[in-house]
């Protein structure tokens, strides 16, 4: 889990929280950390990437807290 905002080159958005400054990410044994800037490895390996799409397992499902557009 992360901070609105973390975009896939590992910066924030301005529109962030923390106006781009940072945030926190969220791990499952339920600690947390502030990132600038998120670095990651790619799943499996140790190949490092800024983008948390390729941190993650290929079947992860990312939720959002974004509403859904409905159809009119």
């Amino acid at each position: 889990m992360w901070t609105r905002g973390l975009q896939p080159d590992g910066t924030w958005s301005m529109d962030s929280p923390f106006n781009g400054s940072g945030g926190f990410i969220a791990f499952l044994d339920g600690h947390y950390d502030w990132y600038e800037k998120a670095d990651f490895c790619k799943y499996g390996t140790n190949i490092p990437t800024v983008n948390v799409h390729e941190a993650l397992p290929p079947d992860a499902v990312v939720l959002s807290a974004e509403p859904k557009l409905t159809a009119k």
